[in-house]
Formats: C-alpha cells, structure tokens, sequence
C-alpha cells in the first residue's frame, strides 16, 4: 500500500516572502526655457530744418528694457542692440531741447526717429555761475594760465560768439564770434593783479546761417587771490644782516608770492624754532614786483642762519640763508 502525503499551505498557497514595491516612473528633466529673442533699434534725433543733434540721450522709459539708454553721435544718430521684443516708450532729451516721446513694438530690427524743438540760445555748462578760476604765477610766467568754457550745442549752428568781460577793464578778455564748436579755451601767460581778479564775466551766442541768435544769460566768474597754488620764494630779508641779541626781532621776508604762514628758523647749532609770519600792509619797501610778510624771531646766535617759509596753503619756500653778527 502506498502511503500519499499531501502538504497543504497556509494563506491559501501564497508564499510568505515580502515583495519590494514598484518605483514611481523618475520625472523627466524640463528642459530649459529658450532665450527671448533680441532685437536692434536705431535711428536719429534731428532739430527744426532737419539739423542733427549731438549729444542727445534716448532712453527706454517702459517694459523689460525700461532704463536703458544710448547718446546720438555728431550726425545725430543712435543704435540699440540686444532689445527683448515688446511694445515700448522710448524718449530723446537734449539740453536746450523738449522732450520728444514715441513708442514702437520691437520685433526686428526697426528704425524709430525723433524731432526736438530746440531753442536757438546756448546753455552755459562751465565753469558754473560764482566759480573760482585759476590766476598765474609770477615766478612761472612761462607757465600757461588756462580757462575752459563748454555750452550746450544749438543744432545747425554754423559758428559760436564768446563775448567776455570785466568791469575794471576798457576791452573784453575775449570777443571771439569765430568758434565752430561749443566749447572754447583760453590760454595765456602771466597774472593778474588781486585788484583787477574779480567780476569776470562771459556768455554766448550762436549763428544759424547767416544770422546770429539771442546772446544767453551771462555768468560770472573770480580769479584766485595771487599765489594761492604758486610756491613762494625768498629773496632777501630786511635788515639783511641782524645784530644777535637774546630779544625777539622783526624780520621782512622779501621776494614773490610770499603770503602768511609759518617760518622755520635754523639756528648755526642745528637748533630750529617756528613763528607766525603776516603780511604787512602797506608793503613797507614800496616794490611793486615785490611781496613782504614779517615775523618776530630770537637771534640770540652769530653764525650762519636759515629760513624756510610754509605758507596758508602749505606750498614751501626756498631755504633762505644769512648772517646774523
């Protein structure tokens, strides 16, 4: 007899081993966005009868380019390049100009062109209203004094007239009507005098064709005071070989572009003291070409002695030797 053995499972036959679940599909990688398209914009800022206007800004005013801006070149000309298409407001400015505002919608390389009512009058830039210019030296007469004055283009001006002034003076310092560009500099040599430094006065007109505009408003200008940037120079001193003497003494510096500050005196030891140095007034020597300050010093030993000037705007003079008896 054969004996049959039936094995029978638990769970209805399924087996007891856990099974991992099935992953979620990985989501794919977006791909990147394309760039936008970019776009160029040109063309030209041009005054009353067609003139080109130099200089002239053209901005963006709006949208995803708002604030960009270019400047025209001398035919009035400008270009734009990397511009993300859209609709858009552009504005052109120019001094002495209004403002012209247009808009297009960039989608290609388009041209847009702008018309400014520009005044005829030139607009003083500099040296602004009240402004300090330089003044020369009368140890460096070689060395060139010079003023630079700008003003706005009038387009189609044909020559500019600089026209300038002093009251303290029988002829202009300028009267030049043959200037082709807005800006002029003059170039001279010498000084001038304190008393004749004050009250400069400029301005300028401008010719459109053949006839000539309205003059603009005048400005006015000052000089620096003799010797404010020129470094000083001693000469000689008065008395010129002190007695020694243990009492302070009067000094006169005498020489060019001499104004107050502190004098340094050498002693024939090594041994250095300072004093106050001021300009007296009048110039007790009486010489045009010549300036003075004085000062109060301690000579109380013979020998060789040495001077140095630092004057208010710390320009150093040469070393001044002498012999005190």
């Amino acid at each position: 007899m054969i004996a049959v053995l039936t094995v029978v499972g638990c769970g209805g036959g399924s087996s007891n081993t856990p099974t991992s679940p099935t992953p979620s599909p990985t989501p794919p990688t977006p791909l990147p966005a394309p760039p936008p398209s970019l776009f160029s914009l040109t063309g030209r800022v041009l005054a009353g009868g067609g003139f080109a206007v130099r200089g002239a800004t053209v901005t963006v005013l709006d949208g995803v380019n708002s604030g960009r801006s270019t400047t025209t070149d001398n035919a009035g000309a400008y270009r734009f390049d990397g511009l993300q298409g859209m609709g858009a407001n552009f504005s052109a400015r120019a001094l002495g100009c209004l403002e012209d505002r247009r808009g297009i919608v960039i989608d290609g390389t388009r041209s847009l062109d702008f018309a400014l009512q520009c005044d005829p009058i030139p607009v003083l830039l500099s040296p602004p209203n009240g402004a300090t210019l330089d003044n020369g030296c009368r140890l460096e007469v070689s060395n060139p004094i010079v003023w630079t004055f700008d003003w706005s283009d009038v387009p189609g001006a044909t020559a500019y007239h600089l026209l300038g002034t002093n009251p303290r003076a029988t002829a202009p310092w300028v009267d030049n009507p043959n200037i082709l560009v807005s800006e002029y500099e003059r170039n001279t040599r010498g000084w001038i005098l304190d008393s004749n430094a004050r009250g400069f006065q400029w301005r300028v007109r401008a010719r459109i064709g053949d006839t000539w505009g309205d003059w603009s408003v005048t400005r006015s200008f000052d000089l620096e005071l003799e010797g404010t940037d020129c470094p000083p120079l001693i000469s000689s001193i008065s008395p010129s070989s002190p007695a020694a003497s243990g009492n302070p003494q009067t000094i006169f510096l005498i020489g060019d572009n001499l104004v107050p500050g502190t004098v340094t005196a050498t002693s024939p030891s090594g041994g250095t003291s300072t004093a106050q140095a001021s300009q007296p007034s009048p110039n007790p020597f009486g010489l045009m070409l010549d300036q003075t300050v004085q000062t109060t010093i301690r000579l109380g030993e013979p020998g060789i002695w040495m001077l140095r000037l630092t004057d208010v705007f710390s320009h150093q003079s040469n070393t001044f030797t002498f012999t005190v008896r």
